[in-house]
């Protein structure tokens, strides 16, 4: 998965949707086909905090969303691990590592 992340200012009760696309080390999207996405984030301390919806925007061109089903994300930094299966293969995973900051205003 390549990533052009840029790492917005996100705060605990702001909706986060992150578009993804899977590619190889050249560049070239790879077909979502048969291949399953689980994505998780994690606190500082590696427990679960949630797991991803995981929805599929195009299968040819690799291109899909993660979007967290909690309504407040906890604040702090968290970690985010994509996996990439095929059947019962592993194929790869991506990390990153984004802060979720306290809002000021509360819904």
């Amino acid at each position: 998965m390549r990533s052009s992340f840029h790492k917005p200012k996100i705060k605990e009760y702001d909706t986060v949707v992150i578009a993804c696309q899977y590619l190889d080390d050249n560049k070239v999207p790879i077909s979502l086909e048969a291949i399953e996405i689980k994505a998780e984030m994690r606190g500082s301390s590696g427990d679960l905090i949630d797991t991803f919806a995981v929805t599929i925007d195009d299968y040819l061109q690799g291109k899909f969303t993660l979007k967290p089903t909690l309504d407040k994300l906890p604040t702090g930094p968290i970690s985010i691990d994509v996996l990439f299966t095929k059947g019962d293969s592993r194929l790869s995973s991506q990390t990153f590592t984004m802060t979720v900051y306290p809002a000021i205003t509360k819904p």
